[in-house]
């Protein structure tokens, strides 16, 4: 499958950009707890990509209602008196015109909210979950951005995903010629596969109810 990447990405300074560095408002804002697990779990673990649409995320982005990431559950911990889940999340973060992604989002969280919809992508070891990390410092993006948003990072990321064979069974089956958009500044489409991926409507099942 063809990857969504831009060639000149590499070649136009300034219009793309990684953000690898931490940011210290972001880790207080959700619950940082990285120093407390710094070494990935060596045992293989589900990784889901969640569609959020809590009334948070409406609430800091009411523009974009919806948020979309890949997750991973690392551990538990116990946080003043009360078991926190701690996951690893992957991510396109802030919002229009000031985008960033890093590469150490550890969180504690209460408890499974209600609030988003759930795909379970596999059960993957820790050299592919590493792999991950890797390609998604790789998505080239803008933090810049206006008219994309995480969703279309997330596309990009699991059509990388998907060239190296971490998709099984492959979800982006048939896809390429809807997805091979050259700029993936203008992925408006991104966003609405992404949307149909989550909620169970992918798209190989959209083109079989196009030909019955």
């Amino acid at each position: 499958m063809t990857t969504m990447r831009n060639p000149e990405a590499r070649s136009r300074p300034g219009i793309f950009s990684r953000a690898k560095h931490n940011n210290a408002t972001v880790r207080a804002a959700n619950r940082w707890v990285g120093d407390k697990f710094p070494e990935e779990p060596s045992e293989d673990l589900p990784v889901q990509l969640r569609l959020d649409v809590s009334p948070d995320i409406l609430q800091a982005q009411p523009d974009m209602p919806s948020h979309v990431y890949m997750v991973w559950v690392i551990g538990t911990m116990m946080e003043h008196g009360v078991q926190q889940v701690v996951e690893r999340r992957v991510h396109l973060t802030g919002s229009p015109g000031d985008y960033a992604h890093y590469t150490d989002d550890i969180r504690a969280v209460e408890a499974a909210s209600t609030s988003y919809t759930e795909l379970l992508l596999g059960n993957y070891t820790a050299l592919q979950r590493k792999r991950i990390l890797t390609l998604a410092e790789d998505v080239p993006f803008s933090p810049h951005w206006a008219r994309n948003t995480c969703k279309t990072w997330m596309w990009l990321l699991l059509s990388a995903m998907n060239t190296e064979g971490l998709l099984n069974p492959p979800l982006l089956a048939g896809t390429t010629q809807e997805t091979a958009i050259a700029d993936p500044r203008e992925n408006a489409l991104g966003q609405q596969l992404i949307d149909r991926l989550v909620t169970g409507r992918p798209l190989w099942l959209r083109a079989l109810a196009a030909e019955a």
